[in-house]
């Protein structure tokens, strides 16, 4: 393919295009064949008729009329809220643990919710299957993880769930 060198200008705004071009991608305009090719060799472009602003682009806009809408709503920053709970007792974490524990109400006191279920669930197999010698392990498994959560809230190493050291 080869490229044109002769170049034809746009009867409304004046742009110049390739002899090939069947409109002016600047302002629309469809070409006839009518137009002598542009620029005449050694001259430079003619300056344009008129500058060509798109319409959906136009900034400021026309007088009297109003800024397009955003494209996106505006959110201002929002704070979050913080939990000003009290700090929960240590000691009653552990009387929890110690006479609860299976059960996983020391969990739920302490707002560990998740691992409270699964200590709860853990217990409750356990006891549906205690026909079976498979119960018993399940509430053996219950009552070690209850005993370590006691070593664990006795040493500081299990908060509550939002990370705040429990009181004494």
């Amino acid at each position: 393919m080869s490229v044109p060198t002769q170049f034809k200008a746009c009867p409304v705004c004046g742009t110049a295009h390739y002899l090939n071009a069947s409109y002016c991608p600047n302002c629309g305009h469809t070409f006839t064949t009518q137009f002598p090719s542009y620029p005449p060799p050694n001259q430079a472009y003619p300056p344009p008729t008129q500058a060509f602003t798109p319409p959906s682009q136009a900034y400021p806009p026309p007088p009297g009329q109003a800024y397009p809408p955003p494209t996106q709503a505006f959110q201002p920053y929002q704070v979050q809220p913080q939990s000003y709970a009290a700090p929960k007792s240590k000691v009653l974490a552990i009387v929890l643990a110690l006479f609860l524990g299976s059960l996983g109400i020391h969990r739920f006191y302490l707002g560990h919710n998740n691992t409270a279920i699964a200590m709860l669930c853990l217990w409750i197999a356990g006891l549906a299957t205690m026909c079976l010698s498979v119960g018993y392990i399940l509430l053996i498994a219950a009552s070690i993880w209850a005993l370590v959560d006691v070593v664990m809230i006795a040493t500081d190493s299990l908060g509550d769930a939002s990370g705040r050291p429990l009181t004494n």
